[in-house]
């Protein structure tokens, strides 16, 4: 039961050998046995002998508690609050009473607290500002800034002198690219000393290497997928991120050029591109053109001989002889209509072809052969023109003529 109160009233006791006699009790301390404590958690020994009564520990906030007679006891004083501290151990028996005072502190270490830069910073900027404060309830005395490299070595030690109960300190520094641990050791004017959790900083300046980007496949028809990979990116220093479109667009037709964006965790970047093409699907009416032969046509135009005689004054007679002169047409073998339509075309493009094309093909066949017939009576025409009005003017023009020189030869024989 005495254990029970004991742990649950703060006290601290600090008496090292501390005796009181009486004729006929004994109290003997045996712990805590120390001026100063760091702590706030004090064990607690003690025993007492002979018969005695109202033996008690009274603490600094006036709280008592009984001791047994002619026993031994142990507890631990939990909680105590830091600073100073008073003890008072009374005992009273049929011969009289004693009563003794001891004092103690109980001082624990400065709480240090790192400001900047932040725990686990990765970054890219070489200046850094080192910033941290320390409290303690008795005063404190330094502040010490500590940085050293993930190798072991340190890299900057700096103590500043401080003074109060609440003091800190910020310092900069320029730093190469690696990794670094950094705190702040601070100590009080008792020489106690208090650290906080370490942190760390990592500077990287250096950009990662370009990636190999690509899309597979190529090119595509609209709708289709192309999956796209991006890799084989390094840095030294502090790891990357990839970032680019795996599955990119397909719905617009052209060629596209997309991004793989490498960043490492310092904000350093790097970039590699890749292009694809989306391409309109192909028209269903598309198919191969056949190939076309056209029925080779003769032919033949026979104009009559005609005989034709002019009178005149002279009774000349003049005779047209028009020779039977076939034409016809040389055997060959018409151009396939794929000759035709795919001289002048790429040689990607394949011509359509439909019923209106067929249809097309009778047609000029129909039409070459009308052409000719008109030719042929366009020449028959001519020759009938020909024989009628320009043969028979050719007769009455030497006939009159000829009768102009008969009357101009009559017209000198009278003048003889």
């Amino acid at each position: 039961m005495l254990m029970k109160r004991a742990l649950s009233i703060p006290f601290l006791l600090l008496c090292a050998g501390l005796v009181f006699a009486f004729t006929d009790a004994d109290i003997t301390l045996y712990s805590p046995s120390q001026a100063l404590y760091r702590t706030t958690t004090i064990p607690m020994n003690l025993s007492v002998t002979e018969t005695a009564t109202g033996i008690n520990l009274t603490y600094t906030n006036g709280t008592t508690i009984d001791l047994c007679q002619n026993c031994s006891e142990s507890f631990i004083l939990l909680n105590l609050p830091e600073g100073d501290h008073a003890l008072i151990i009374s005992a009273s028996n049929e011969t009289g009473s004693a009563t003794k005072s001891y004092n103690f502190t109980i001082d624990l270490p400065p709480i240090t607290l790192l400001a900047s830069p932040a725990q686990s910073l990765i970054t890219n900027q070489t200046n850094h500002t080192f910033a941290c404060n320390a409290t303690d309830t008795q005063g404190l005395l330094s502040l010490k800034l500590l940085i050293w490299h993930a190798n072991g070595s340190d890299y900057k030690s700096n103590e500043t002198n401080i003074s109060g109960t609440n003091n800190g300190i910020s310092e900069t520094y320029t730093f190469a690219d690696g990794n670094y641990t950094w705190n702040c050791l601070s100590q009080d004017t008792v020489n106690n000393s208090g650290l906080d959790i370490n942190r760390t900083l990592t500077v990287d300046t250096v950009s990662p290497t370009a990636p190999s980007f690509s899309c597979s496949p190529s090119s595509v028809t609209k709708g289709e997928t192309t999956a796209c990979s991006c890799s084989g990116s390094s840095d030294a220093t502090s790891g990357i991120n990839y970032n680019y479109p795996a599955s990119p667009s397909t719905s617009n037709n052209g060629t596209f050029t997309i991004n793989c964006t490498v960043i490492d965790r310092a904000g350093n970047s790097n970039f590699a591109l890749a292009t694809y093409t989306v391409n309109n699907p192909a028209s269903s009416s598309q198919q191969t053109i056949p190939s076309q032969t056209t029925t080779t046509t003769t032919a033949t135009k026979t104009t009559n001989t005609t005989n034709t005689s002019v009178s005149g004054n002279n009774s000349q007679n003049l005779t047209v002889n028009s020779q039977s002169s076939p034409e016809s047409t040389a055997n060959k073998t018409e151009p396939t209509l794929a000759e035709e339509n795919t001289t002048n075309l790429p040689a990607s493009v394949t011509g359509a072809v439909t019923g209106d094309v067929a249809t097309g093909v009778k047609g000029s066949t129909l039409l070459a052969i009308g052409s000719f017939v008109v030719i042929v009576l366009f020449m028959a025409s001519f020759v009938t023109f020909v024989r009628r009005v320009v043969i028979k003017k050719i007769p009455s023009s030497k006939a009159k003529r000829s009768q102009q020189r008969q009357d101009k030869f009559r017209k000198s024989s009278i003048l003889e």
